[in-house]
């Protein structure tokens, strides 16, 4: 990164944090050292640009912001945080102030909801919370403006009876929906109940959002916020960003998000590709089109013509085998929750109401093959070992791969011991005359 987009980097993070920091707080965001941040610093706060503070460990502010460290203390809020752990002051949301444009300066403004995992999150993690709020946050705005006809629509078809998710894409029109009442910002009327809620409304995307926030791990991070109390606020904080598509067009949404993981690959000391490219995610987004394996199947007959299964020299060169044979559906098997007495934990309320909590520690999955009947699959490889397991069929996913060796390895036999010895003693006879040659 260049020191114009350094500079730009700064002064957006100093934006999003209403004007004025700590000079320690702005290098845990912008994820500087020392030195970074002073060569940074100077050149901006000689243009007049930034103005120095006072205070411990010094502070900056923007150029006419009346902001100091005592702004910035009285901008902190005692915040309640709802599972009753100790509360501490927190930033003023983002929404309290405008929303930045521009690349650097809005994925700062996104990365400042690191304010509140500070303590309970380690630097190297905060990416891990970010990343998918920022995707959720999205979507939400995506299907916001469609969100009554697809209610209406839903109530609809399931009263005549029909699949209704047809026609929820087709009002949507995207390629993926929510067939919740809730989004981000109706989610905050419930603060009690803020986890559960938030859980519904992934569940209510259709599959392949599903899947994003499954390779995100996003369950995990929802759980631990929950337990640390601050997932309320923090879907707070995404709720009031503004990423609407008329606000943030697809090509900077990408840019934006590319520059978080530039962020947290930092910060993890890794590269970015060691965690999400944006491409591949973006690509899930807004290009949720799959291609049935029968329609593939027929071009490339079109195309090559009919196949046929070859053999040389008795070894397989080339076989034919039907989908199923490289297919697997992955399946989430859970275990219930059990408080310190031992016995399991049961829901209270919604459909969750009578019906064991899953333990989020114990959850495992396991690959079966389509050829396979799940169900008996389950009941011989997992119940004999953990008779208290379910499965959530919502979690299921279908993957392929094609494992070569399995398929087209001929297994040759390693040669009778008798040769390997007489060539052995072939080759000891003619390293000793080639001695005795030397010495005679």
């Amino acid at each position: 990164m260049g020191a114009d987009d350094q500079q730009l980097e700064l002064l957006g993070a100093l934006e999003a944090l209403g004007g004025s920091a700590g000079n320690g707080k702005l290098r845990d965001l912008l994820g500087w050292d020392v030195a970074t941040d002073d060569a940074v610093k100077g050149p901006v706060i000689a243009t007049g640009q930034l103005q120095s503070g006072r205070g411990r460990g010094g502070s900056v502010s923007l150029a006419g912001s009346e902001k100091g460290d005592e702004a910035e203390q009285a901008g902190l809020e005692s915040t309640h945080r709802p599972n009753g752990t100790t509360p501490r002051a927190t930033p003023a949301v983002p929404g309290a102030g405008p929303q930045p444009t521009g690349k650097q300066n809005l994925s700062a403004f996104i990365w400042s909801v690191a304010d509140l995992l500070r303590g309970d999150y380690k630097q190297s993690d905060y990416g891990k919370v970010i990343l998918p709020f920022t995707v959720l946050r999205r979507l939400d705005c995506v299907l916001e403006p469609t969100k009554t006809e697809v209610l209406e629509e839903k109530t609809a078809r399931e009263g005549q009876g029909l699949d209704p998710v047809p026609f929820l894409l087709r009002k949507a029109g995207q390629n993926f929906c929510n067939s919740s009442p809730l989004d981000m910002k109706r989610l905050m009327g419930d603060q009690d109940n803020i986890g559960e809620n938030l859980r519904s409304y992934i569940q209510a995307f259709t599959p392949e959002v599903r899947d994003i926030f499954e390779s995100f791990e996003f369950h995990l991070q929802v759980d631990r916020l929950e337990k640390a109390g601050l997932l309320y606020m923090v879907c707070e904080r995404f709720a009031q960003i503004d990423l609407h598509p008329e606000t943030v067009s697809n090509a900077e949404m990408g840019l934006v998000f590319e520059e978080l993981i530039r962020k947290f690959a930092e910060l993890s000391n890794e590269t970015a590709g060691e965690h999400f490219t944006p491409r591949e995610v973006i690509r899930l987004m807004v290009n949720l089109i799959f291609i049935e394996d029968d329609q593939a199947l027929t071009q490339a007959t079109q195309l090559f013509g009919s196949f046929e299964q070859a053999e040389q020299d008795g070894k397989p060169i080339s076989r034919i085998f039907r989908n199923e044979d490289f297919g697997y559906s992955t399946i989430t098997v859970e275990r219930p929750l059990r408080d310190e007495a031992g016995n399991v934990v049961v829901g209270q309320r919604g459909k969750a109401k009578g019906q064991p909590q899953a333990d989020s520690s114990l959850r495992d999955t396991e690959n079966v093959p389509l050829s396979e009947d799940v169900q008996t699959y389950f009941e011989r490889e997992v119940l004999p070992h953990v008779p208290d397991a379910w499965i959530d069929h919502e979690k299921t996913k279908m993957g392929y791969e094609i494992p070569f060796n399995r398929h087209f390895y001929v297994f040759t036999p390693p040669r009778p011991l008798e040769v390997i010895d007489a060539e052995l003693k072939q080759v000891t006879d003619r390293i000793l005359a080639m001695i005795g040659g030397l010495s005679g």
